[in-house]
Order: structure tokens, then sequence, then C-alpha cells
């Protein structure tokens, strides 16, 4: 493995401009492609929508989702991808010599920690692993792009489970349509 915190992606971002656009890229793409393809074929596929009930405590409560926010940030964009993409993935590609075998180790271990969700979650988080991977050997593997932009998505979900919208990731079509007045 290369020496120190580079080694895991800790680099210089460049450009503050192309820095951002790779992340709402990022962000935008991993968002829609889940949530508009992705999570409605695993919901299908498992029939079932991946359980995500655990989180419906957050709704309405200011105070736990400002909380969970915070313990977000810090458990899932900065540990996970520091763990999963930062560590696991170069120690995979060291030890197998090839990045796809450890694009799939690395992508399966960070969904094993998911089962809370059932099978489809745990699917959808593997499928989520395989994404997070791919933007950080796209994106030179530069960890700080994965951290805001896991971080970026778990806000959003959470900021769904906040308003009363987890059913969104059931049906994401019929919520846009009725968000926007569409019959």
């Amino acid at each position: 493995l290369e020496k120190g915190i580079a080694g895991m992606g800790f680099r210089n971002p460049g450009t503050a401009s192309a820095f951002i656009v790779r992340i709402v890229t990022g962000f935008l793409i991993i968002e829609l492609v889940f949530d508009l393809i992705i999570q409605p074929a695993i919901g299908y596929i498992f029939n079932e929508p991946a359980d995500y009930s655990v989180y419906s405590f957050l709704e309405g409560n200011h105070r736990k989702y400002f909380l969970y926010l915070f313990y977000t940030w810090i458990s899932a964009a900065i540990a996970e991808e520091i763990i999963y993409r930062g560590f696991l993935l170069p120690a995979g590609e060291k030890l197998f010599r090839r990045t796809w075998i450890s694009v799939i180790l690395s992508s399966a271990i960070f969904s094993s920690a998911h089962f809370y969700q059932g099978w489809s979650g745990v699917a959808l988080t593997f499928l989520f692993g395989i994404a997070f991977s791919l933007l950080y050997l796209r994106s030179g593997r530069n960890i700080w792009i994965n951290i805001i932009v896991h971080g970026m998505v778990d806000s959003f979900f959470l900021t769904m489970a906040y308003t009363g919208n987890l059913a969104y990731y059931e049906k994401p079509f019929e919520f846009i349509k009725k968000l926007f007045g569409i019959h």
C-alpha cells in the first residue's frame, strides 16, 4: 500500500471548480440512478423494498435529525469511505492483483452491515458499494470526493426520513408526480 494517508486517497482535490463538478456529478448520477432505476428494480426482484422503518423515529424530530446527520457524516461518510474504499479496496488489489475482485469483496463487506434493511437492502447497499468504488477509482482515488458524495447521499436519505417521505424509496415516480402535481 502507498505510504501514509495519501495512500488512502487523501489527496489535493485540484481546482475548486473541478472538485465541485466531480462532487455534484457523482451525487446526481448515484442518487438519480439508484432512486429511479436500481432501488425500484431491487424491490421488484426481491418482491419487497429495502426496510427503512428503523429510521421512522426521525420524522419531525429536529434534535434527532441533526444528531443523526452529524453521526452519519462521521460514521458513514468519513469512516466507511476510509475503511472500504481507502483501505480495503487498495489492500484487496494488492492481495488479489485484480481491481474488480477488490471492488466486489469490499462492496460485499460494506453491504454486510446492512442486514437490518432486509435482503433487498443488502443487495442495494452492495450496489452502492460498487458505485462508490467506481467513483473512487474514476476520481483518481481521491477519497475526499467519496466522503462528500456519500455524506450527501445519506443526508438526502435522512432528510426524506425527517420529512416523513421514506415511501419515496418504494415508489419514487409516484412521489415525484405527487410533489409536482402531475396526474
